[in-house]
């Protein structure tokens, strides 16, 4: 036992080194063996595209590579070590033709790498014939302000040509210039790009427009609108005194007027320019202009004829009027309660203000009245254009007495008593050839009267 003892431990250290160097060994021959993994996707390139084809799917990645590398190369990889592709030289496009199969080839940079497996190992892919196809150009205005009104807009150039795939060719619908129309109603002078759309309105993927983008050109201008308004004539000043204004029409009555949409359509009715009705005593008939807002303007003919109808304002006058007692015998005394009347009158103004109080005669019948007291009716005579709404009062006593005997005078010519109201045509005259005599004072309140000869 100690002899093994003794030999196993002699020369240790280079029995150490030799196990050592024999581990490292092994563990570089096995490592160099094991596959690894690289976690990243690389995408897959299309080499040699078919001449006159258009790819419509996406090849993708590839993910979960295997390979096998040393050490010192495996620690030095990175994105882009690996490359991913597939070789589509040998496919001959064709319109709608079903999908090809084609393998993925995977290679690494660095030789000392080897790619032992990857996912997917090939792919499917579409490969249409490409075609071109021209188509005239329409233009998105979007949403236009309200109050606009635009022009047909002009695109230049106004043809496009598409190119691509025949399939997404086909769904083109239509190529769309998108324009933004502003609000102030400056004219559109824009540069825009094209887009191809589908009948959904959504873009087309995968389509080449010549040329990309056109200009386009919109004049823009204030929308009109029309309206029908009543027209309101404008008076200003007043009638004469007295009058009144009892009506006022317009031929048309009413005028269609146009101008921006916003402007007419705050509008309720269309007045006149001013009419000056001052000192108006009667009827008459004035042209009238409209006045409308700027930039509105009448429809037709803006020829207005106001009628204005005045007339006279109606009111009523209280008067006091004398007494006039007719009907009188001169051996009589004719007493009355009141020596005077109310007359109440109504009509026009200016007849009433310009009325003579001195007109009025309000007269009492005592014609066949005997001695004692009557009441007697009241009468006013008409006056033209006045209307007699009342007199107050409308009746009145009148006492009847015998006239007093005069006294006896050298001459022989008999003395009268003439009442204080008894106009002087009516006061009898003496006979012919004799001196008339002087007439006797007459009493403050009986009113007397004489007879005819």
């Amino acid at each position: 036992m100690r002899r093994w003892i003794d030999l196993l431990l002699s020369d240790w250290p280079l029995k150490l080194g030799a196990i050592g160097l024999a581990l490292v060994l092994y563990g570089g021959v096995t490592l160099s063996d094991n596959d690894r993994s690289w976690p990243g996707d690389v995408p897959i390139e299309i080499l040699d595209p078919p001449q006159g084809g258009a790819v419509l799917d996406l090849p993708g990645s590839v993910t979960n590579i295997r390979y096998r590398a040393p050490i010192e190369a495996a620690v030095a990889l990175a994105n882009g070590s690996f490359t991913a592709s597939v070789d589509l030289g040998h496919v001959t496009p064709a319109a709608g033709a079903p999908a090809v199969t084609v393998p993925v080839r995977v290679t690494a940079l660095d030789p000392r790498v080897q790619v032992v497996d990857f996912t997917p190992r090939s792919v499917s892919l579409r490969v249409d014939q490409v075609v071109t196809r021209p188509m005239t150009v329409t233009v998105d205005r979007g949403t236009v302000p309200p109050g606009l009104a635009l022009g047909p807009p002009v695109v230049s150039p106004s043809t496009a040509i598409l190119r691509g795939a025949s399939s997404r060719v086909a769904a083109v619908q239509s190529v769309v210039a998108r324009v933004a129309v502003d609000a102030s109603g400056l004219n559109v002078e824009q540069d825009v790009d094209l887009e191809a759309i589908d009948d959904t309105g959504a873009p087309v993927p995968g389509i080449e427009i010549l040329p990309q983008g056109v200009h386009v050109s919109i004049e823009v201008a204030r929308e009109l609108g029309y309206v029908t308004l009543p027209v309101v004539p404008t008076l200003t000043g007043q009638v004469a005194s007295g009058y009144r204004l009892t009506s006022v029409t317009v031929q048309p009555t009413t005028l269609t007027v146009s101008g921006e949409v916003a402007t007419v359509s705050a509008l309720t009715s269309v007045t006149t320019e001013p009419i000056d009705i001052t000192g108006l005593t009667g009827p008459t008939e004035v042209p009238a202009v409209p006045r409308l807002p700027e930039d509105v303007t009448a429809v037709g003919s803006a020829n207005l004829l106001v009628t204005l109808v005045v007339e006279a304002d109606v009111g009523s006058r209280t008067i006091a009027a004398g007494i006039r007692v007719d009907g009188a015998r001169r051996n009589r005394v004719y007493t009355p309660s009141t020596p005077s009347v109310l007359v109440t009158l109504a009509g026009p103004l200016p007849a009433l203000d310009t009325l003579d109080p001195a007109t009025i005669v309000a007269r009492i019948d005592v014609a066949g009245l005997g001695s004692g007291t009557h009441e007697v009716d009241v009468t006013v005579e008409a006056i033209e254009g006045l209307q007699v709404l009342g007199v107050a009062p409308a009746s009145i006593r009148v006492q009847v007495a015998a006239a007093p005997t005069p006294s006896p005078v050298a001459s022989s010519v008999p003395s009268v008593t003439v009442p204080a109201t008894m106009p002087p045509s009516e006061v009898p005259s003496a006979p012919a050839g004799e001196s008339p005599a002087p007439a006797e004072a007459p009493t403050p309140e009986p009113l007397s009267s004489l007879d005819a000869p």
